[in-house]
């Protein structure tokens, strides 16, 4: 079934449940890898406990976006 079947409130709910759990999982703001997909665990933006600039940068346009 696809996610257009439900409202756009639950959606929207959903993606800030989503956000407040990346947010708790932040370390001094920036985000942390916990887990790798196989095919992308050889590049550098991609490695378990390090942090990922591109992720943070991607996680400041989400927030910036929706302030």
């Amino acid at each position: 079934m696809c996610c257009l079947s439900t409202t756009p409130r639950k959606r929207a709910r959903g993606f800030f449940d989503a956000l407040e759990t990346l947010k708790s999982k932040l370390s001094d703001g920036k985000i942390v890898v916990q887990r790798v997909n196989r095919k992308l665990e050889g590049l550098s933006f991609c490695r378990k406990g390090a942090v990922s600039e591109l992720a943070t940068r991607r996680y400041q346009e989400i927030l910036d976006n929706i302030s």
